[in-house]
C-alpha cells in the first residue's frame, strides 16, 4: 500500500511549470502507457522508460473554444483528435490524438480534484483517441491472470475489491481497465490497469483500510483514495473470468448466471467506460471487437444480489467459489 501521508496539499499555482515536455520531468506507468508529465501525480505509478506515449503538461491553454465559453459551467467538445473539457473550480483541459493532455486549473482549483479530472474524464480520451477499448470493471490477480468485475457505478465493484484485498487477493485495478486488442498465446485478451488507486467512502474505508491514511479525491463527493503502489501491475494480463454485478429487487438471496453470445455482448457492452466520449466508427469497432473477443474466450457470469444490505460475506463466497471453478 502507498503512504499518502508525505503529499502536502499544494497551492494551484505550485502545480504549474512553463517549461517544455522534453525530457519529461516525472515519469509514470498508467493505463498500458508510458506517462511523461511535468506535473507530480502521485495517484499513477512512478515508472522508467525511454519512450513518452502519452504527455500531459500543465499550464495556461491557447485555445479559442475555452476563451469564448464564458459560462462558467461544465461543458465539453469532441472532435475528430481534439478534446476539449472545462469543469469549474477545477481545471480545463485539452485533449490532442492520444498523445498530449494539456491541463490548466480553473477558479478555486483544488489540486486532487483537478488532477482526478484529468484522470478520468480526460484522460478517458485520450485513450478513445488511441482506439483503445474502456471497461467499466475493477480486477484481482489469482494464478497469474485477471478476474473483473464489472457493473455500473453503485454496483459494489470497489468494495468487493477491497473485502477481497482484505481476505489476502491482490488488486488489479479499480474501476476501469483497458484494452489495446493485444491477446497471449492462449487466445486471452489482455488487461491493462487504470492506476494504482481504489476509491471508496468513509465507511468502506473505516472498515476495510481503518489504519490508512485517506485522501479525499473530489470536494464535493464523499470518496476517498487509497493507494496500492506496491502492488500494481505495469503491464498487461490476460483475463480469465468476468463477473457483472447487478442488485436486484426482486430476489432474497444471491443468483448466478451464466451469461453467452448475444446477452453477454449485450452485458459487457453496457460496462463500456465513458461511452458518452466515444465519437468515431473506429473507436465503435474497436470496443466491439474487444467484447467479441472477450465473450469468446472468457466465461462471463451475472451475479444477482438482493438490494437490502447485508455484510458482504455470501456475495464473497459466491465470488471465491466462483473463481475456484473456473481456476481448476
Amino acid at each position: 500500500m502507498c503512504n499518502f501521508e508525505h503529499r502536502k496539499r499544494l497551492p494551484v499555482t505550485s502545480l504549474i511549470d512553463f517549461n517544455c515536455m522534453h525530457p519529461p520531468k516525472f515519469k509514470y506507468r498508467g493505463f498500458g502507457l508510458n506517462i511523461g508529465s511535468d506535473i507530480t501525480i502521485p495517484e499513477l505509478y512512478p515508472y522508467d522508460f525511454d519512450r513518452v506515449d502519452v504527455s500531459i503538461e500543465a499550464g495556461p491553454i491557447n485555445d479559442p473554444w475555452f476563451e469564448n465559453d464564458t459560462s462558467r459551467r461544465i461543458s465539453q467538445q469532441t472532435d475528430p483528435g481534439l478534446f476539449r473539457l472545462q469543469i469549474p473550480n477545477a481545471g480545463r483541459y485539452l485533449v490532442e490524438n492520444g498523445r498530449r493532455l494539456q491541463m490548466e486549473p480553473w477558479g478555486f482549483s483544488n489540486p486532487t480534484a483537478f488532477r482526478m479530472y484529468g484522470l478520468t474524464i480526460a484522460f478517458s480520451a485520450c485513450l478513445l483517441q488511441r482506439n483503445l477499448a474502456l471497461m467499466h470493471a475493477s480486477g484481482i490477480v489469482r494464478s497469474g491472470s485477471v478476474f473483473l468485475f464489472a457493473g455500473a457505478s453503485g454496483a459494489g465493484k470497489s468494495t468487493m475489491i477491497a473485502r477481497l484485498m482484505q481476505h489476502g487477493h491482490r488488486i488489479f485495478s479499480d474501476d476501469v481497465c483497458v484494452f489495446d486488442g493485444q491477446m497471449d498465446a492462449q487466445g486471452r485478451y489482455l488487461a491493462a490497469p487504470s492506476y494504482p488507486l481504489i476509491k471508496l467512502d468513509a465507511e468502506s474505508v473505516d472498515r476495510f483500510f481503518p489504519t490508512m491514511p485517506r485522501n479525499k479525491l473530489w470536494p464535493d463527493a464523499e470518496k476517498f483514495g487509497i493507494g496500492f503502489h506496491d502492488h500494481f501491475h505495469t503491464q498487461p494480463l490476460p483475463v480469465k473470468g468476468i463477473i457483472l454485478l447487478s442488485k436486484s429487487p426482486g430476489i432474497r438471496q444471491i443468483q448466478v448466471e451464466k451469461l453467452e453470445g448475444v446477452k453477454a455482448f449485450e452485458a459487457l457492452a453496457a460496462c463500456t467506460y465513458r461511452p458518452g466520449l466515444i465519437k468515431t466508427l473506429s473507436q465503435q469497432e474497436s470496443h466491439a471487437r474487444v467484447i467479441s473477443g472477450l465473450i469468446n474466450q472468457t466465461k462471463v457470469f451475472r451475479i444477482l444480489r438482493p438490494t437490502q444490505p447485508d455484510d458482504g460475506s455470501s456475495l464473497m463466497s459466491a465470488i471465491v467459489e466462483w473463481m475456484d471453478q473456473i481456476d481448476q
